[in-house]
């Protein structure tokens, strides 16, 4: 509910003008947290975290750039962009390889016991 005020707000805001993109991150942040809250409590894998650390890297790259104005052309900013999504894919494969995943037999079984 509070994403979805503040979504609200950011549209609001910029019709009458205001082409601030604060809001626009703080709800980013929060989609975010969310996001990577619910893959602790559902006990995802780690290399399905590592595409959250990615666009939390990125969202903060785009932030930097959005408020301080980084001193650099597009075409490396696009290149350092995609440097970074090979990197984070790259981890995310090494993780996939040697996570421990169980096999797919023992995920369609139901254990119950009866006491």
């Amino acid at each position: 509910m509070v994403i979805a005020v503040l979504s609200l707000s950011d549209t609001l805001l910029s019709y009458v003008g205001y082409e601030g993109a604060t809001i626009s991150y703080i709800v980013g942040l929060l989609v975010w947290l969310f996001l990577y809250l619910s893959s602790v409590v559902f006990k995802f894998c780690r290399w399905h975290r590592v595409f959250l650390y990615y666009i939390l890297i990125e969202g903060i790259i785009n932030w930097y750039d959005y408020t301080y104005i980084i001193p650099i052309s597009l075409r490396p900013m696009v290149a350092i962009q995609l440097s970074l999504a090979g990197i984070f894919i790259l981890i995310g494969l090494y993780l996939y390889k040697h996570d421990k995943h169980p096999r797919k037999e023992d995920c369609g079984k139901v254990t119950t016991r009866i006491c």
